[in-house]
Formats: structure tokens, C-alpha cells, sequence
């Protein structure tokens, strides 16, 4: 899909403001005329959902969708529109919680703010970002923005050690997305999983590690380095958990 106009993901984080989704890179770019026109309706989607409510671009949304959705029934490989749905709904959820709630997006020094257990609209929200997410790496299981976008998602839903799962998997695909590795050091002493990433990453070995999938070093119990199973591991569980 085309560049959605955002903040340079390499910039400082401000821990006050709220920060867009990432940005699609040039691989998620489409080339008939429905995908063209609802990836600028979705790049206007994301701008707006940081100041407006739900409910003021729900039109919006659900013409996104459809237009989506009627891709992917022409094509259900087509994971251009699959990551499209993922930041769709990834925005909209970034929307429901900066707008419509008035709580902080993330910060670069803690974990995002959890949706209230009760909070069924927000819950569901959620849940569909990590759907189409999921529904996106179950396409392509290394595509690091549906992977950031999951990790995002799972975080606002509370599943931390999930979120790790997808953040350390992202930091593994692209050591230098920042995104993905200040995700990481926000949630260091919140999420047990993150010790566990820090353990494989130095080298040491760590009970239970490599079943989780997060271990994105590779390294095993035995100390025998097995990066490339650990990271099918990983993607196995962003698609199917």
C-alpha cells in the first residue's frame, strides 16, 4: 500500500504524545484502481484517527474494509490488502483509545495502558487488530509491520508476554526497527517473557526459552544455536495463537 505519512520511526519517542501506526513500505503497494483509491482512504484514515472519534470516521472505516475485503475474496493471497486491514484496524484502535478514551497511546518507558477487562468495545477493537494482524502473517510470516502491529495490539489487550513474542520477532526480521525495540525495553520489568529475550539474545541458555518462541537469538538449552527453528516457532504462533 502507499506510504502512510507518519513520524520518522527513528526519531525520539515522546512519552506525552501520541505516535501514528507505522508506515507500509513499498512491497505493500498495490496497482489496480480500488486498491490505489483505498490505500489513500486509508492513509487519510490514520492521520485522522489521531484526533477524531470512532464514530466521526466509521463511514470511513467500513468503506476500507469492504474495499478490502472484496480484494481478498478476489485474492486470498493478497497480503498488500491482508496488512491493509492490519493497520486499519490497528488505527482504529489507536483512535478508541487516544480519542475516544483520553489515555496515552504507549510510552517509551512503560507498558501501553490495558483495555479495562469490562471495557467490551475496546476489547473487541482489540481483538480484531490482532486478528487481522494475524490474518495477515498467516500470508506472510515475516512481514515486519503486521508483526509490530500485532505486538501493538496485544499490548493495549494486556497480553504482554504475547507482545514480546511479536516485538522480539520483529526486532529479529529488522534489528534496527526502533519501534518494535523500544516496545521491548518499555515492557522490560513488566512482561517475564522479556527476561527471557534478553537471556537468548545474550547467549545464555534459559528454561523454557525456546519453546516460547522468543528466543530470537536461537539459542536452545543445549547452547546449540538453532535461529531458524526457533524463528518458524515464532511465526507459527503470531498466525495461529
Amino acid at each position: 500500500m502507499v506510504n502512510v505519512p507518519v513520524e520518522d520511526r527513528d526519531a525520539p519517542a515522546d512519552s506525552t504524545a501520541a505516535r501514528p501506526m507505522p508506515a507500509p513500505d513499498q512491497k505493500h503497494q498495490g496497482a489496480n484502481t480500488m486498491t490505489l483509491t483505498t490505500n489513500d482512504l486509508l492513509r487519510d484514515y490514520v492521520r485522522d484517527a489521531q484526533e477524531r472519534e470512532t464514530a466521526e470516521i466509521e463511514d470511513v472505516f467500513v468503506e476500507i474494509r469492504d474495499n478490502y475485503e472484496a480484494l481478498l475474496r478476489d485474492d486470498p493471497d493478497d497480503v498488500a490488502s491482508a496488512v491493509g486491514l492490519a493497520v486499519l484496524t490497528g488505527a482504529k484502535l489507536q483512535a478508541y483509545v487516544l480519542v475516544d478514551l483520553g489515555l496515552e497511546w504507549h510510552s517509551e518507558w512503560e507498558p501501553a495502558p490495558a483495555l479495562s477487562t469490562e471495557d467490551t468495545v475496546g476489547q473487541a477493537l482489540a481483538e480484531d487488530a490482532v486478528s487481522a494482524a494475524r490474518r495477515a502473517l498467516c500470508l506472510d510470516p515475516e512481514d515486519n509491520l503486521a508483526i509490530l502491529l500485532l505486538g501493538l495490539a496485544l499490548e493495549h489487550r494486556g497480553d504482554l508476554d504475547a507482545a514480546v513474542v511479536a516485538y522480539a520477532r520483529a526486532a529479529e526480521l529488522d534489528p534496527e526497527d526502533t519501534d518494535a525495540t523500544t516496545r521491548l525495553a518499555a515492557l522490560r520489568g513488566s512482561a517475564p517473557a522479556v527476561a527471557e529475550f534478553d537471556a537468548a539474545k545474550s547467549g545464555v541458555a534459559k528454561s523454557g526459552v525456546a519453546e516460547s518462541g522468543v528466543a530470537e537469538s536461537g539459542v536452545t538449552e543445549s547452547g546449540e544455536s538453532g535461529q531458524e527453528e526457533v524463528s518458524q516457532d515464532a511465526a507459527a504462533v503470531l498466525c495461529s495463537a
